[in-house]
């Protein structure tokens, strides 16, 4: 009997290759994504890919409009300075951290 917990969905597997593709940089901010043409690329229905991009989209990572469609969504001013001003203060804590010398290893022969 085959374990379904192990297989991942078609909409899990469609939402792992957009966001790697959009990771990657393969899609570029503002580049516009049909659903239908990303539905045959993949070889699966338009609705597992409709579910994949709209979970991206919870996430930030795309933006639908309506007579529009859905596009890799372009972060705003706001955006980067919530997710990059953490994470440079966070690196320069870091590298506080390993500027600071050693105690010297005392020998006890």
């Amino acid at each position: 009997m085959k374990d379904y917990g192990e297989t991942p969905s078609l909409a899990a597997e469609a939402y792992n290759v957009v966001r790697q593709r959009i990771l990657r940089g393969e899609l570029v901010l503002g580049q516009a994504i049909s659903r239908r043409k990303l539905a045959a690329e993949l070889g699966m229905s338009f609705l597992p890919v409709s579910e994949a991009l709209l979970r991206l989209e919870v996430e930030g990572l795309l933006e639908s409009r309506p007579r529009a469609g859905t596009r890799v969504r372009i972060p705003s001013r706001e955006d980067v300075i919530e997710t990059v001003i953490p994470v440079f203060s966070a690196g320069s804590c870091t590298m506080r951290l390993t500027a600071i010398p050693a105690p010297a290893i005392v020998s006890t022969q």
